[in-house]
């Protein structure tokens, strides 16, 4: 029997934003930004996410803002907003440059949940996403962590 990697357990909320390409390097990215990410995979690379330890196919540079079971999702999506407004025009660049972005969520949902089921994205975040061309990817779960 073999044992797996010990890794740390994942947040109950959580919100990516992902920029990721399989043309441009990450090292181009990481230029093309003026803000340090929360994390980045190479190409070629394991993610310290990857739950099946195969390399990227893509490298990716990604904001994370996340929380325990009592987060507020939309408040965790407002941070995000701030976040990306603040760059928006070098985002914009890496858009048209062969970069794709994307804004993952995950919500772990409970009957002791504090802010309820579900989320808000607010028209601000929606219009920046829209000019960046980056889809939300949201996983909703029932039950524990």
């Amino acid at each position: 029997m073999t044992s797996v990697e010990a890794r740390e357990a994942p947040k109950a909320r959580r919100v990516h934003f992902s920029v990721v390409s399989s043309s441009v390097s990450l090292d181009e990215i990481l230029a093309g930004l003026p803000v340090s990410p929360d994390e980045t995979c190479r190409k070629g690379e394991v993610s310290s996410r990857s739950i099946l330890r195969r390399a990227a196919r893509e490298s990716v540079w990604m904001l994370a803002e996340e929380g325990d079971a009592a987060a507020d999702v939309s408040a965790l999506l407002e941070s995000m907003r701030a976040r990306l407004s603040a760059i928006r025009e070098q985002l914009l660049v890496l858009s048209g440059s062969g970069c794709s972005m994307i804004l993952s969520v995950v919500q772990w949902m409970s009957p002791d949940d504090p802010t309820g089921p579900g989320f808000v994205v607010g028209p601000d975040l929606m219009r920046l996403l829209a000019e960046l061309g980056a889809p939300v990817d949201a996983d909703l779960y029932v039950g524990g962590e």
